[in-house]
């Protein structure tokens, strides 16, 4: 790949990763965790993909900046599955997701959003991503200035905030389930 349009293309994928989930984030989505792991996985990929592609010296002070930036990526994950909000699923959610052609692998009883608060950790977290970049490009820190750590940085948060959002989910449809109790 020309090295312009790669230096153009990955920003600009980057930047349409982030305002995806700003939008998923702010607006109700069917509960489906199967979809919601297939983001994960391919944030993953991209980021090991390009990390594998780029010729990187890697320092101590590299695996250091990257853990610390693992670490607040996980916990905002974390914080942002723990305030997530749920709803029964709506006709027009079922319709949609009907309209997809892909059957769930489960029926979709609920939707989620974390709301403005969790837009608020959100931005912090791309705040917090840019200024480590910026620092340690300055630095001359190659693995923690890479992009294919911000893919990475970004798949742990949507892995962590589904781990948290997807227990609680199976928590609540655990108490809503009546016992039956037989002799």
């Amino acid at each position: 790949m020309n090295v312009n349009l790669h230096s153009f293309l990955v920003p600009l994928i980057g930047v349409v990763a982030i305002v995806w989930i700003m939008y998923r984030q702010s607006s109700w989505q069917p509960v489906d965790p199967a979809q919601m792991w297939r983001m994960v996985l391919v944030l993953a990929a991209v980021g090991v993909y390009l990390l594998v592609r780029s010729d990187l010296t890697v320092t101590g002070a590299d695996i250091g900046v990257v853990v610390i930036e693992f670490v607040v990526s996980i916990a905002a994950g974390v914080g942002m599955g723990a305030i997530a909000m749920f709803r029964p699923v709506t006709a027009e959610t079922q319709q949609q997701v009907a309209a997809r052609g892909r059957a769930p692998r489960a029926p979709i009883t609920a939707e989620t959003r974390t709301g403005a608060w969790g837009l608020v950790i959100w931005l912090v977290l791309i705040v917090v991503r840019v200024g480590i970049e910026v620092a340690s490009h300055r630095a001359g820190l190659g693995l923690a200035s890479a992009t294919g750590v911000f893919f990475v940085v970004l798949a742990a948060n949507r892995a962590a905030r589904l781990a948290v959002l997807t227990a609680r989910y199976e928590r609540i449809q655990r108490e809503r389930v009546p016992v039956t109790i037989t002799s």
